[in-house]
């Protein structure tokens, strides 16, 4: 049987709400883009059209604008087209052999595709590589699963599920301090001595919305932002000045890659 997925009154197209934690991510909306890849954001109708459909599909949770902690955009990498609607273009993903458009022997690109394909994608682009090789195996042992050492933890549900994503790692996050740093993301302190020790992190912002992922919780980490840069200042040796200047920078990226509703009715997109 196929599934069916409800699609929007304006223009037919499918729409998601996916549980996120406490919040509730709706979406998406299409629209072809031309420029810079680094200056996609948001706009305020965007927003518009995402929250009255979202009324109509889901009528009974209340849904309003001052319930909206953010929105974001990014590109969908599709293959190229002219003309016709955008939710007419395939999500197909398609492996080009360089060789055969007059290019070097061995190198492929990949087109289109989605998050959710990214397997039969990977396994059709290694397929082309050859056999794949055998991993070496050894008889060490086995150190406990990391679903066994949160469980062991004194912290809360909420905390434990922000924490999965550390998986095989999390014994080490725990060992580098348990105290809480954002209720609304469940993050504690020892995931910013990790990250700042281990990722190779460049600024506050990585560590806020690409490593820990704090920033996507409802406070977009503005309630934490000057602890975790002092965590991450004793680790990095930033000193207040650096800090001062991480948290400017932080905030202005936040506010550009997810911006509040306010900011964008002000005319910021």
């Amino acid at each position: 049987m196929t599934p069916s997925f409800p699609t929007t009154k304006r223009d037919g197209r499918v729409f998601f709400a996916v549980p996120q934690g406490p919040l509730l991510l709706v979406g998406t909306t299409d629209d072809r883009f031309d420029g810079d890849p680094s200056s996609i954001r948001p706009a305020s109708s965007d927003v518009d059209y995402l929250l009255e459909e979202a009324q109509e599909l889901l009528p009974g949770m209340g849904l309003t604008r001052d319930r909206i902690r953010y929105a974001y955009a990014g590109l969908r990498p599709l293959q190229r087209v002219k003309g016709g609607p955008e939710a007419a273009i395939s999500r197909r993903h398609a492996v080009v052999p360089h060789a055969k458009h007059g290019g070097p022997e061995g190198m492929y690109s990949v087109v289109g595709g989605k998050l959710s394909t990214f397997r039969p994608l990977a396994e059709e682009a290694a397929a082309l590589l050859g056999p794949p090789r055998k991993r070496k195996t050894d008889n060490s042992p086995v150190a406990p699963g990391w679903n066994l050492v949160l469980k062991e933890t004194p912290l809360s549900l909420h905390q434990k599920h922000h924490l999965r994503i550390y998986g095989p790692a999390i014994a080490q996050v725990l060992a580098l301090g348990m105290e809480p740093l954002c209720e609304h993301a469940g993050a504690i302190a020892g995931e910013v001595r990790y990250v700042a020790t281990t990722e190779e992190v460049k600024s506050l912002a990585d560590i806020m919305m690409r490593r820990t992922g704090i920033s996507w919780s409802a406070c977009r980490g503005l309630c934490c932002a000057e602890t975790v840069a002092a965590i991450a200042g004793t680790v990095l040796g930033w000193d207040g000045s650096r800090q001062s200047a991480e948290l400017d920078a932080f905030r202005a990226e936040l506010d550009f890659h997810l911006p509040s509703v306010e900011s964008l009715d002000l005319g910021m997109a």
